[in-house]
């Protein structure tokens, strides 16, 4: 590969600066529902929600105790079942909702939740069938797009392939699954993860990339990156991607001088100017994190996450 190939051309094409935007409120939604004990969208709930203890007590009290009033409802079941997925309480919910669908066993709630219960628990072998019967039971659903159930399932079964190095299978759901929501950095950061496995770092490069403008944040998409940068001796990305990293873990000053670093490799990179940005802005250095904003700016003008950081920026030196 060319060493001086331009970091965005290595990376791909860009999504719009309101995406993290839609991507809080879509989370938001979900959790609303998901406190009213539905599965929708649970990847996306058990990334950022952990439930507070007493009310996580509560809840698996009042579901048992509806259960033992009415032990024939499979409703209810299944609404405890889904109360013991969210509370991570795995062998319970795998329990629970195997006795339902002895009885319907085509029952789709109950197939989800059996399927994400196995893959939260490391058992991918087992989360595979439900799974994929779920989808099957809803491939011709309308607006996939909306289907936040179908999207989990979708998920959920990537990553268990993924888990059992299936890679080809892998890519397989979750080229599906990114066509049906194209703004969910999660199913990017598996899809890349399973282009990587399958020796395609080209276009696992770019999703982890797109993953990182939606949430800067990502951990995981910046380890990614960096695996593929190590090994494929690209020493200045490298130290990007670790720099990004320490960001992530609120290590401004190691962030700094690694990014220093890649910059004094390869000067002509947009984003790493943009993370100097985003490091010196997490500080409250803002005129610093201007300068890093304005430089990416000057390499490539139509570079989203700098022209939001700058605004950003600009906004609070005229306060």
């Amino acid at each position: 590969m060319n060493k001086n190939k331009n970091f965005l051309d290595t990376f791909g094409g860009l999504f719009s600066s309101t995406a993290q935007l839609q991507r809080i409120v879509i989370l938001s939604g979900v959790v609303l529902v998901l406190l009213a004990g539905s599965t929708v969208g649970y990847y996306f709930y058990d990334r950022y929600y952990t439930p507070e203890q007493s009310l996580a007590v509560e809840g698996i009290e009042a579901g048992e105790a509806a259960v033992r009033e009415d032990p024939n409802n499979l409703d209810k079941r299944l609404a405890l079942a889904d109360t013991y997925l969210v509370n991570q309480k795995y062998e319970q919910a795998i329990s629970l909702v195997t006795s339902v669908l002895i009885i319907e066993q085509d029952n789709p709630r109950g197939l989800i939740i059996l399927g994400i219960a196995y893959a939260k628990s490391n058992q991918p072998d087992l989360a595979i069938e439900p799974l994929q019967k779920f989808i099957e039971l809803n491939k011709d659903a309308d607006m996939p797009g909306l289907n936040k159930q179908l999207q989990s399932a979708a998920y959920y079964l990537g990553d268990s392939f993924i888990q059992l190095e299936q890679w080809g299978n892998a890519i397989v759901v979750l080229e599906q699954n990114y066509q049906w929501n194209k703004m969910d950095a999660d199913t990017m950061v598996k899809l890349a993860t399973a282009y990587a496995g399958n020796g395609n770092n080209e276009d696992a490069l770019k999703l982890f990339h797109k993953a990182t403008e939606f949430v800067p944040d990502f951990k995981e998409a910046y380890e990614g990156e960096l695996s593929i940068f190590e090994a494929t001796g690209q020493d200045a990305l490298a130290d990007y991607s670790k720099g990004m990293i320490a960001y992530c873990d609120n290590d401004f000053d190691k962030a700094k001088e690694l990014l220093q670093k890649a910059l004094e490799a390869d000067s002509s990179q947009a984003p790493i100017y943009n993370g100097l940005g985003m490091v010196y802005e997490a500080v409250q250095d803002y005129e610093n994190a201007l300068i890093g904003y304005e430089n990416a700016l000057s390499i490539d003008p139509n570079y989203i996450p700098a022209k939001t950081g700058y605004g950003r920026i600009t906004i609070l030196l005229n306060k």
